[in-house]
């Protein structure tokens, strides 16, 4: 019989969390309405536009762990990354809830931080799922160091729990249901998605095997019956018109966009002595691959400038999927290799693919 380790420290949120917050003096209970407004926040403005949660999942685990039954689909580090980021679409500092010096969205961050460091021993989807968000929060503040490392953990922690696997098989024999394989690869490409697009905005080098992947991607159908509905939201007293939603659909493209950057991502930040002439030619095969990719999207994903209807809603994360595109483009043929230099100025890249395209979509 093996010796017990002494110096192991079993911890969880359940029995431990709310004794590290309170450590921490950011243990204060949120009110519910609170809460609620803040997931509402991030569920209309920013997870479509960095799809890695999927709601209804979310809400239904919540309510089994909350009966007392842990789930891999929703975590407390979750709900408190979910808040900071929907707090950043509210005031700094909230006229009730009183939580200064710390900001509305650094109160929570720091709380799913806190969390994330517990879970972390015995970590789960929902884990991944808190550190793709906790990212966006910390490079949304200039940290840009942080909030790389956290989309390069969550990415690492996605593939220790096999996100990357196929699992068609496993739904056939029952393992797992036919939603839970479709988390499964969204919170996988999701993240790969925010790990590459960081990566471009950062400048750094990529590192990730893409050899062994096996999952498919989300979506692939823009038909309105499967979608659901998205509504602007600002507040309770602000109701927007509803609107069919293709968060998934979104999700794949914004991967399919990313996979066809990533062979010029790691010359341009992964090779010192790339010939010149070998750029040149990725860079014009990658061009010329990006306007295939706008050309094959969905007619549901399109932005039409030329329309003489000036009526028409576009979804905001159909925009930004456009905008990103353009951000891709490397119109400059004569880029160079760049060598990374991390002695050089912290923060964002000195150098780019190329010049922002700023024509229309």
């Amino acid at each position: 019989m093996p010796t017990p380790d002494n110096m192991t420290v079993h911890r969880t949120v359940r029995n431990d969390g709310q004794e590290y917050l309170d450590r921490l003096d950011i243990g204060k209970e949120v009110p519910a309405e609170i809460e609620e407004h803040l997931v509402k926040l991030y569920f209309t403005w920013q997870d479509p536009a960095s799809h890695v949660v999927q709601r209804n999942m979310y809400e239904s685990a919540k309510l089994r762990w909350q009966e007392g039954t842990d789930t891999p689909y929703y975590s407390e580090a979750l709900r408190n990354a979910i808040c900071a980021l929907g707090a950043a679409f509210e005031a700094r500092h909230h006229p009730t809830f009183v939580t200064f010096p710390k900001s509305l969205a650094d109160f929570f961050a720091d709380r799913a931080k806190a969390l994330v460091d517990i879970e972390l021993d015995s970590p789960s989807i929902a884990t991944v799922q808190a550190m793709v968000i906790l990212s966006g929060h910390d490079i949304g503040c200039k940290r840009d160091a942080r909030g790389w490392l956290y989309s390069g953990m969550a990415m690492r922690l996605a593939f220790d729990l096999a996100l990357h696997v196929d699992m068609t098989q496993y739904v056939k024999r029952g393992s797992i249901s036919e939603a839970e394989a479709d988390l499964r690869k969204t919170v996988f490409w999701g993240a790969y998605t925010a790990d590459q697009l960081w990566g471009f905005y950062l400048g750094r080098p990529f590192r990730i095997n893409m050899e062994d992947v096996t999952a498919a991607k989300p979506g692939n159908s823009t038909t309105e019956s499967d979608q659901g509905q998205w509504a602007a939201y600002i507040s309770a007293a602000s109701p927007g018109q509803a609107q069919p939603d293709f968060s998934e659909e979104l999700g794949r493209q914004r991967a399919l966009l990313c996979e066809t950057m990533a062979p010029l991502g790691h010359a341009l930040y992964g090779s010192r002595t790339i010939p010149s002439h070998v750029l040149q030619e990725m860079n014009q095969r990658t061009v010329e691959e990006l306007e295939d990719w706008k050309n094959r999207l969905p007619l549901a994903l399109q932005v039409n400038l030329g329309e003489s209807d000036e009526t028409t809603a576009y979804l905001p994360h159909v925009l930004l999927l456009h905008t990103i595109k353009q951000l891709f483009t490397p119109i400059d043929h004569g880029c160079q290799s760049i060598t990374y230099n991390p002695s050089r100025l912290v923060g964002r890249a000195t150098a780019t693919p190329g010049r922002l395209a700023l024509s229309p979509v």
